[in-house]
């Protein structure tokens, strides 16, 4: 949903400035300058959406290590039984359901996700092809105060979650859902699960 927001800003945005530029600039302006002002303007739009429409506090040249340096990263270990997935509806992600030891249910949600799932394009039975995420033993790193995901590390024996549901109905984002990295006590993990056979996800 953000690269859609960010194309039609840019797009939004440059058609304002041709009609303002066509306007406010003399009939006889040459057509190269008008040319380079729309240029311009463009880069400026772009420059714009970057900022506005990317993960809240994730500042291009951040990394893992550097923000290491500067103590940014809070990491916490999990110990996971079993997990489902719920389809993205878009783009905001799927959304992971993992049973903790204990009971308990991290929620996560979110593109980073994506970053872990099976690269299907290799060959079956190839090394790259094979789940790493979720696993039994896992670390997640989060940026200190923005709270956005850094890097999953993964340990144990990966699993394959035991089943893919529909995505949620568009009318959930905002309202009920948890939020990314919430534990979930109050409810159990078989209480959360969709009633439908496995099926098959990326």
């Amino acid at each position: 949903m953000r690269v859609v927001g960010a194309g039609c800003f840019v797009f939004l945005g440059l058609l304002g400035g041709v009609l303002v530029l066509s306007s406010r600039l003399p009939p006889a302006t040459p057509s190269w300058v008008l040319g380079a002002l729309q240029s311009a303007w463009l880069l400026v739009l772009i420059f714009l959406a970057m900022f506005l429409f990317n993960v809240p506090g994730q500042r291009p040249g951040d990394t893992l290590e550097s923000l290491e340096r500067l103590n940014l990263v809070a990491s916490v270990s999990y110990r996971a039984r079993r997990s489902f997935v719920v389809k993205e509806y878009e783009d905001e992600g799927p959304h992971y359901f993992i049973e903790l030891e204990g009971g308990a249910v991290l929620y996560l949600n979110g593109q980073y996700l994506l970053d872990y799932r099976p690269d299907l394009k290799e060959a079956e039975g190839a090394a790259a092809a094979s789940r790493k995420f979720p696993c039994t033993e896992f670390t997640v790193k989060r940026h200190r105060t923005e709270g956005y995901v850094l890097d999953i590390v993964c340990g144990g024996e990966a699993f394959e979650p035991e089943l893919w549901a529909p995505p949620f109905a568009p009318e959930r984002f905002g309202r009920d859902l948890p939020e990314d990295g919430q534990v979930i006590t109050e409810t159990s993990y078989d209480s959360l699960k969709p009633a439908m056979p496995p099926g098959r996800g990326a």
